[in-house]
């Protein structure tokens, strides 16, 4: 599964819920919301734990993370509260062999705008390069 596709399934069950506030169980909520969609929009009650990432994905998976200068893992963007440095956020290494973490100016928001940037640049260049070939 994708990270894009696990984002559409992660939307999916959270318009689910909102569907069907009073339901608690997320296998019902699918169940009810898929009855409402067409059969080629429905999603899957399960899914196979091998197929998702380890971690918790959100927006930032999809713009594309930033990777360690030292092991070239991902980064993982956490919240700083105030401090004296003036530090808004700490970019940390993902992979549990390298102890990288770098400080950061920039808020998490400010991270998510600047990755949601570079990724629709790249996706504006494909598509102008798919342009380009099919004239």
């Amino acid at each position: 599964m994708t990270i894009e596709e696990l984002i559409i399934r992660q939307n999916k069950i959270a318009a689910a819920f909102a569907m069907f506030p009073e339901e608690r169980n997320v296998q019902q909520a699918i169940i009810k919301y898929n009855e409402t969609l067409p059969e080629e929009e429905r999603i899957s009650v399960f899914i196979n734990t091998a197929d998702v990432p380890k971690r918790t994905v959100n927006i930032i998976d999809l713009y594309g993370r930033p990777e360690c200068p030292n092991c070239g893992a991902y980064m993982m963007i956490r919240p700083l509260p105030p401090n004296s440095d003036g530090y808004k956020s700490q970019l940390v290494c993902d992979n549990e062999d390298c102890d990288t973490v770098l400080n950061s100016i920039y808020t998490v928001k400010e991270w998510v705008n600047a990755l949601k940037e570079k990724y629709e640049a790249r996706r504006n260049a494909v598509e102008s390069d798919k342009s380009v070939e099919e004239r």
